[in-house]
């Protein structure tokens, strides 16, 4: 006999004589005397409760089954005794000599099975084409969500139980006995399916069909008759290798892995050599349903992980060595899975892939027919490593449900030589082996992926548990707050996979399940304190992933057809009832424990826990009404008398810089925190700039209006900008607040502007942020050959402009919405990655496009004249939009005298810089005349041979899009948090979260916003309102620097202030005539040569006849006041190119400020201001030692 399988089957037949000889073996003591031990073959071994000694005592406990149930249903067991308690009952110790990189090979083993070679070909043929990478990426994803959660808990309670210890611990005994049933299916199933693709694989490896190699049995029924033999000697193989011992399944795996690593390895560079670009189009046939649901069947081709959690018994550093197996293995996977999809679609066209044999046939194709026997050996590699892993698991698994005694005793015994659950890996081998020498499995299969989602599920919840129930510690109001947040999110992932199971058409009823998903997340992020923290390895930004895992399980779910779920139900509750129910009751003594008082780690609440913190949750009047004058409609109705008197006190009536920096927003509560330095703005300002509108503007401008001199137009525009940036770079150094513009337009303007101000830059963010949302779905659509409003739902009820809804924009806004919430500096890394990335597909668009260069294209430079130059130049301008949220991160910034000025003014450097040179490139590339205006760049590179070029340029503006939805999110929630703090908008959505220091209510709100509007609308109609308002606003903060810096209360005489008012409605004035002129489009240049003057000498006179009032403390606007006044005078010649039509919607969107305004947020922030003046003032008069009583005493 071969030495290698002597000892094993000797070592396997004296554990059969054991069994066999009355189930006793005689051992020796140290003295030579024989004692005698059980080994397992009494009723006692398998039923030794109480409960079970006899017939009336099983028929007491009978009776008492509600009273036993209630008692169980919501039992939790705790950290210690799963540690300790129930680990003890094994008798022996599982052997300690795993470490991380038998883990790593261990989960690559367990997963990467034959699944990868069979689902990607008919995935990719009947659902999704080659956008099947997509599908692998988005489940691998879903699959590292599981991934994480697993490994927070294996690290705190490293156990075999697996799952279900976890369960156990945080979710009670029943839940974990439902677990338990569908985790021992799972496995049973899962390897009798792996046992029997064997057999075919084998078969196919030697030439034969998959049935040659199995015995027909015509007596049986059709599912039941192929018995496979094989399969049943692989199982007992592989029962062979589990039961040795784990250090050596272990060392097994590792080979049997390598090997399958470098089947893979061939098979993806000989695909490669194959590969043919053009098999990659069209990339997503089947759209968007079609990659999800592909990704709902490949999930399971990730399944196997769990495996690893139950082997942290044997490990020995858990802390270090289960976190790097785990996460590390996983990430192998999804990259060697994302690979062999994308080199199957590029060898073939995906229409003609085999369904059974898509790598072999695809080999065959290419002319390497015998490539096929290559991709046999592999997979039958990764089946035997599935299988190996599967035992080791299952076994485990079954190890500790057998210790709780919710199965067999007997089951629980770990061998004291090998160290290993033998008489649980027998039982459960030989279970796995009756079910594949049957059975075809295809009844089952779905049962089996609903167990497996079923329990993914449910680790997540119990992850989140964990994170915000300890007994004894959470309050009861934070205890109700949590299960309503949970309510929330299971309502929301089940509604949402009901409408995908059932096909419901349409995606309003997904806008509206997700967003009660994400509020209840976002809702358990606020309102929820964490009653935990993980010692020694955490699931990173809780509760979203946790939340996200339980929304993709769930989602998952909705794939599987219905009687598969009436068959899961149907398996385990009577078990429960009438067995289960009795075996663990007496231990009930000692899991209740949990509930009175420990925090289920055995620390009974000391050291490990945080102590829970109320906080107050944001839902009475008082939080959007809180002022005096809504008290009451007695309140009310007198402030509405009092309009007049209040508006002439609040018309002109000016903050001061230091009650903006502290008065105002100490509202907030909590402090921002600052994070941030010049490196991050300059790429806040890089990514909030530079979006899709290079892309579509240069075309359109280059072609109609100025030729290959929109280089020139793209160098006016952008000195035209950068006079703006320096204005709001003095006012964010000297007034460092989230409020931007509009604290600024309070300091010196007073109220009312700075108010109409605001309204319009809310408008300016919602209308923008919806505008670049939607664009991010039509280029999405064309990244997958699609049309723009491919991805978008027609309703033909609904009027033309909003017939097309958009749900890809909503998602994408409130993914955003998530980053923006969690850290600003978050936020800025990740803008920092996603800006690195846009800027090297813009350089390669760059270097791509002067290598195809051809200086004739512009021989002909400026067709158009002078003027289409300026027509571009106020076209082009509204690239350069989006630097005004930089200043809003004033608060953020670390040093802002040094900060705030290199990251605005170095950020629109580099991006005119970028903007002139794309300009350029494009010209050079193609006659002016043919350039395209709709996709100029993708046309162009069409033209010189590079049609491939419109992916990466499509890539590039999905990028500029994502940091400009991102930047304009925290702009936007950050001027309304400093416009609620002045009470001009409901002072809730000045809260500042004190964990992250973000304002997550105005974040959620303005998200919300610019959702509803980006589902709704194509927004044609409000983008030159949008356009109104941005220079609007421009322009009054370069007034505002003019008034700053000439005007000071109580020091700037009265003889300065007319002159200062004088001068600046001649600038004004004049730079009004101006575009006036220009946008009536007379020629002639009489209207420019007497308003060019005009304003030429009015800005000479300020400067001499005007004495400043005051110089910068740390960086000023130069050539004061030339530069401000060039600033307004060039703002107000752009809006002369916008339509009459768009100026009457401005008049009208003002008007319903107006409204607003004097009906609401005159008399609450006329109510806010005096209570800050009375608090000036008694602070002021306990100064002087004029009064003697407390602050807080005055206040009262």
């Amino acid at each position: 006999m071969c030495p290698i399988f002597k000892q094993p089957l000797e070592q396997l037949c004296s554990w059969m004589a054991v069994s066999i000889n009355g189930g006793r073996v005689n051992e020796l003591e140290a003295g030579g005397r024989a004692i005698v031990r059980k080994r397992g073959c009494t009723k006692d071994d398998f039923l030794p409760e109480e409960s079970f000694q006899s017939w009336a005592n099983y028929g007491r406990a009978l009776r008492e089954t509600p009273k036993r149930f209630v008692d169980r249903v919501l039992a939790r067991s705790m950290d210690s005794t799963e540690l300790h308690e129930v680990k003890a009952r094994s008798e022996h110790e599982m052997k300690k000599t795993l470490n991380w990189w038998d883990l790593m090979w261990f989960g690559i083993g367990s997963v990467v099975g034959a699944g990868i070679f069979v689902l990607t070909g008919l995935e990719a043929r009947d659902h999704s084409g080659p956008a099947v990478l997509l599908s692998y990426v988005v489940s691998g994803v879903s699959a590292m969500l599981s991934v994480f959660c697993y490994t927070e808990f294996a690290v705190e309670i490293p156990v075999a139980g697996g799952s279900f210890a976890y369960l156990r611990v945080e979710l009670g005994d029943f839940m974990a006995f439902i677990a338990a049933g569908n985790i021992l299916l799972e496995y049973v199933i899962g390897g009798a399916a792996v046992a029997r693709s064997w057999t075919s694989y084998f078969a196919t490896l030697c030439n034969h069909n998959p049935d040659d190699f199995r015995i027909i049995a015509h007596s049986l029924p059709d599912d039941y008759r192929h018995l496979d033999p094989i399969a049943v000697g692989v199982a007992s193989v592989v029962c062979i290798l589990a039961v040795l011992s784990t250090k050596g399944s272990s060392r097994f795996n590792y080979i049997a892995s390598i090997l399958h690593v470098a089947a893979i390895l061939f098979i993806i560079v000989a695909g490669f050599c194959k590969a043919d670009v053009k098999n990659f189009t069209p990339f997503a046939p089947y759209k968007a349903r079609g990659i999800f649901d592909s990704a709902a069947v490949i999930f399971f081709a990730y399944v196997g992980f769990d495996a690893v959690s139950t082997m942290a018994e044997e490990t020995k550093n858990p802390g270090r060595d289960i976190p790097v197996g785990l996460v590390g293995s996983m990430v192998v996977v999804v990259i060697t899975y994302c690979l062999l999809a994308a080199v199957l679609c590029l060898m073939v066209p995906y229409t003609n892939l085999d369904a059974d044999a898509a790598f072999s046939i695809a080999f065959e194709t290419v002319g390497l027919n015998w490539a096929k026997y290559i991709v046999a050996a592999g997979a039958l590699q990764g089946m035997t490593t599935c299988l190996l892993g599967s035992a080791v698991g299952q076994a485990r698994y079954l190890t500790h449900i057998a210790r709780t005694h919710m199965m067999p005793p007997w089951l629980a015994q770990v061998n004291s030589k090998t160290g290993t659950p033998v008489n649980a890996t027998v039982v459960m081998l030989g279970a796995t082996a009756v079910v594949a020498f049957f059975t075809k499995l295809r009844i089952l299969s779905n049962l089996l992926s609903i167990s497996t989602l079923f329990i993914f599920m449910l680790v997540a919840l119990a992850l989140l548990v964990r994170r915000y129930y300890v007994s004894g510690v959470t309050t009861k109001a934070d205890q109700l707050k949590l299960i309503g947040c949970i309510v929330g999110i299971l309502g929301g992932a089940t509604a949402t996979a009901m409408m995908w199971g059932l096909k419901v058409d349409g995606w309003v009823g997904y806008v509206v399940t997700v967003a009660v998903w994400f509020l209840a997340t976002l809702g358990l992020a606020v309102a929820v304190p964490r009653a935990r923290e993980a010692t020694v390895w955490g699931v990173p930004l809780v509760p979203w992933l946790p939340s996200i895992s339980i929304m993709v399980n769930v989602f998952l779910l909705g794939s599987i057809d219905k009687a598969s779920f009436g068959r899961c139900t149907s398996q385990f509750s009577p078990q429960h009832l009438l067995i289960n129910n009795n075996q663990n009751s007496p231990m009930s003594t000692t899991t209740a424990t949990n509930n009175n008082g420990s925090n289920g780690d055995g620390n009974n609440g000391d050291h490990s826990v945080t102590k829970a913190k109320k906080r107050r949750c944001f839902c009475d009047k008082d939080d959007f009404l809180p002022e005096e004058s809504f008290k009451n409609w007695g309140n009310y109705f007198n402030a509405l008398s009092n309009t007049i008197p209040r508006l002439k006190d609040r018309l002109v009536s000016r903050s001061l810089d230091s009650l903006e920096l502290e008065g105002v927003r100490a509202r907030s509560e909590n402090e921002m925190k600052r994070t941030l330095n010049w490196w991050d703005l300059i790429w806040f300002g890089m990514g909030a700039v530079m979006g899709a509108g290079i892309f579509v503007l240069t075309g359109e401008a280059a072609r109609d209006d100025a030729g290959p001199a929109v280089v020139i137009s793209y160098l006016i525009s952008g000195v035209c900008a950068m006079l703006s940036v320096l204005c709001y770079s003095e006012f964010a150094v000297e007034l460092p607040v989230a409020g931007g513009s509009y604290a600024y337009l309070r300091v010196e303007l007073g109220d009312f502007v700075a108010y109409i101000a605001a309204g319009n830059i809310l408008f300016e963010y919602i209308v923008a942020g919806a505008s670049v949302a939607r664009s991010w779905t039509s280029y999405f659509a064309t990244l997958c050959n699609g049309e723009p409003n491919g991805f978008r739902i027609y309703v033909g009820s609904l009027a033309t402009d909003y017939n097309y809804l958009d749900p890809i924009a909503v998602a994408v806004s409130f993914v955003v919405c998530v980053a923006a919430s969690w850290s600003t500096k978050g936020s800025s890394r990740f803008n920092f990655v996603t800006t690195i990335i846009h800027l090297v597909v813009l350089i390669f668009i760059l270097a791509a496009g002067f290598t195809k260069a051809d200086p004739k294209n512009v021989s002909n430079f400026a067709p158009f004249g002078i003027r289409g130059v300026m027509k571009a130049s106020a076209m082009l301008f509204f690239a350069y939009v989006g630097f005004d949220g930089v200043a809003t991160l004033g608060e953020e910034v670390k040093n802002p005298g040094r900060d705030i000025p290199l990251g605005l003014v170095g950020s629109m450097t580099v991006v005119i810089t970028v903007y002139c040179l794309l300009a350029a490139c494009l010209t050079m590339m193609q006659p002016y005349y043919e350039i395209d205006t709709d996709a100029a760049f993708s046309v162009a590179f069409k033209a010189v041979g590079m049609d491939w070029a419109k992916y990466i340029v499509a890539i590039g503006a999905l990028k500029g899009m994502t940091t400009v939805l991102l930047a304009n999110i925290i702009a936007q929630s950050r001027y309304f948090t400093h416009i609620s703090r002045t009470h001009m908008a409901p002072p809730i959505l000045a809260y500042i979260n004190e964990k992250t220091g973000t304002p997550l209510v105005a974040t959620v709100v303005m998200t919300v916003a610019n959702s509803v509007v980006a589902c709704f609308t194509s927004l044609d109609v409000l983008s030159s309102l949008l356009s109104i308002a941005t220079l609007f606003i421009f322009s009054l903060v370069a007034l505002g620097l003019l008034v700053r810096r000439y005007y000071v209360a109580g020091e700037t005489t009265d003889s300065d202030k007319r002159k200062m008012v004088f001068f600046l409605v001649v600038i004004v004035g004049s730079s009004c005539g101006g575009s006036a002129y220009w946008a009536i489009g007379r020629g002639g240049w009489i209207g420019y040569a007497i308003a060019a003057p005009i304003w030429f000498l009015a800005t000479l006179g300020m400067q001499v006849f005007v004495k400043q009032a005051r110089k910068p403390k740390f960086w000023g606007v130069p050539f004061l006041p030339w530069l401000p006044s060039a600033s307004i005078a060039m703002n107000v010649f752009v809006m002369g190119s916008i339509d009459a039509a768009s100026f009457a919607r401005f008049a009208i969107w003002s008007a319903v400020l107006l409204v607003y305004y004097i009906f609401v947020a005159l008399h609450a922030s006329y109510d806010a201001a005096k209570e800050i003046e009375r608090e000036t003032h008694a602070t002021v008069r306990i100064e002087e030692g004029q009064l003697q009583q407390p602050t807080d005493t005055i206040l009262d």
